[in-house]
Parts: structure tokens; C-alpha cells; sequence
């Protein structure tokens, strides 16, 4: 929340703020476009329902590689990308925890407005860049993939709120490295 006061210039919200920040996230929710990168075609599937169902006229686009991610940017600008870290940078690769990182960093130095949610089984990885995330001006959110449909549907209005959720980076936990997870 304290990133959100100082982007509003508040040191604190009172009710008419509150009701026209979820004004604005009510209406902003029938014209809203999102991105879902996974190389996992189950939980596009699964993630791509969710998010039908709680937004139902957003424009959704669903990409399976770092490579076809960094291109789509170029077409849109979406207001969300939920995405994986564990990514094939193209067709055809294994996926690897580096590629998916190094697409975060991307992503957030070309367009640092922009809401990330991070669904993935290793989201302790990214401890490696948690000073680019607490530098990112965009909503930054993590979701284990093992959340509940209420608590994911939860991150992805903290996301598009711009808030930034990343308490369960566990600092003290053996990295994975890449070579630990590839297909």
C-alpha cells in the first residue's frame, strides 16, 4: 500500500479515495487486456477460465515462450501479464527458470508501468532480482501456482491495483537453479 500512497501523493486514503480506486478497477475490468505466458498448456487453460469468469470483456492472449511474449508487446500494451518463470525462450527449447527471469527483467525495464503476476512453482528464484522488482512503478504480484482460485482471482486485483506482493520470495531457501527444471 505505501507504494500506492506515494503514487497517489497521499499519506493516506480516506473512503472517497478507496470508492473511486474500485470505481475505477470495476469499470476498468470491461475493457482490460492480459497476458498469460506458460509453456503448460493446462494452466493457460486453467488461468484463462479464472480470469474469464471474474472478467468477462477483457481481451485475453495467451503465448507459450519468452520470445513470443517480448513480441506481442510490440503489437499491445496490455494492462496485466500473468506469467511463469519457467519458460522455453523459444518454440522447441527446454524451459528454463533463466529464461522466464531474464524476460521479468526485460519486461520491467522496457515498461515499468506495467502489472506483473508471477504464477510459478519457483517463485523463490526471485530473490536474484528483488531490487529490480522493488524498483518496478508497476503492480508486481506472486501467486503460487498451488493457490486457490479465490486467492489467485485476489493477486490479480492487487496486481492491477499496482500493489506489490512479493512477501513469499523465502530469502533463506536453497535457489533452484535452472538446470533443476527443464523438460
Amino acid at each position: 500500500m505505501e507504494r500506492l500512497y506515494r503514487r497517489l501523493g497521499h499519506a493516506y486514503l480516506n473512503s472517497v479515495d478507496v470508492y473511486y480506486l474500485l470505481l475505477k478497477l470495476e469499470v476498468n475490468k470491461m475493457s482490460q487486456s492480459m497476458v498469460v505466458t506458460d509453456c503448460h498448456k493446462i494452466f493457460i487453460g486453467g488461468t484463462i477460465a479464472m480470469i474469464t469468469d471474474e472478467y468477462s470483456k477483457a481481451k485475453t492472449i495467451t503465448l507459450m515462450t519468452a520470445e513470443d511474449t517480448l513480441k506481442q508487446f510490440l503489437n499491445i500494451q496490455p494492462d496485466l501479464i500473468i506469467t511463469d518463470i519457467l519458460l522455453p525462450a523459444k518454440h522447441g527449447e527446454s524451459p528454463q527458470i533463466s529464461t522466464g527471469i531474464q524476460l521479468l527483467k526485460t519486461l520491467m525495464k522496457k515498461y515499468p508501468h506495467l502489472n506483473i503476476m508471477v504464477q510459478s512453482e519457483h517463485i523463490n528464484n526471485l530473490i536474484q532480482i528483488k531490487s529490480e522488482i522493488d524498483e518496478h512503478q508497476g503492480g508486481f504480484v506472486l501467486a503460487n501456482k498451488s493457490l486457490g482460485y479465490a486467492e489467485i482471482l485476489n493477486r490479480v486485483k492487487w496486481c492491477l491495483q499496482g500493489l506489490t506482493h512479493i512477501q513469499d520470495i523465502q530469502k533463506n531457501s536453497r535457489k533452484e537453479s535452472a538446470d533443476d527444471y527443464t523438460n
